[in-house]
């Protein structure tokens, strides 16, 4: 499970970070997309470093060096539940997710699918950050919460099916 849903936050990283430059080039932006920002820091390194490229009379690419501070940028913040996937998305300029995948899934609610991704997310976050113990137990006793062969693998199942379906959204 956890892998399953680190493998879905690497897919969306993947997605973002090669098609942000092109997408922030676009005339007409997403608020999103306006709201995004790199450290000042980071733009006057960037700038700092292309003419002192051009200097040296080496080839200078801006853009490469724009999309290496935005990959760091964002592997810093997941990409995991309902959520970031409308923001990650939405940096792409691409605001219809919910209709696209309602599509791709023939689906007249999006919300089912919404909640199980959800869903999917919080048992691994309760796995990974909390040991998947009860958050508190009386009398100070440690007890581990259920979790089945079957619903990993139904869990990967749908992450494997949704990860297909984002394939389609453009």
């Amino acid at each position: 499970l956890v892998f399953g849903v680190s493998a879905l936050d690497r897919y969306i990283h993947e997605r973002v970070v090669k098609g942000i430059v092109n997408a922030l080039r676009t005339p007409n932006l997403t608020r999103r997309q306006e709201e995004f920002s790199i450290p000042a820091v980071l733009a006057i390194r960037i700038s700092e470093e292309a003419a002192r490229a051009r200097r040296l009379g080496r080839a200078v690419r801006p853009a490469n060096e724009v999309r290496k501070k935005i990959q760091e940028i964002l592997h810093k913040r997941p990409f995991q539940n309902w959520a970031d996937l409308e923001y990650a998305f939405e940096l792409l300029g691409i605001t219809t997710l919910a209709s696209q995948l309602r599509t791709a899934y023939n689906a007249q609610d999006i919300a089912p699918i919404r909640t199980q991704l959800n869903e999917i997310v919080y048992k691994r976050n309760l796995i990974v950050h909390e040991g998947d113990l009860v958050r508190h137990e009386r009398g100070g006793k440690v007890r581990k919460l259920e979790i089945t062969g079957q619903h990993v693998e139904v869990s990967l199942n749908f992450l494997d099916d949704f990860v297909a379906r984002l394939d389609s959204v453009t």
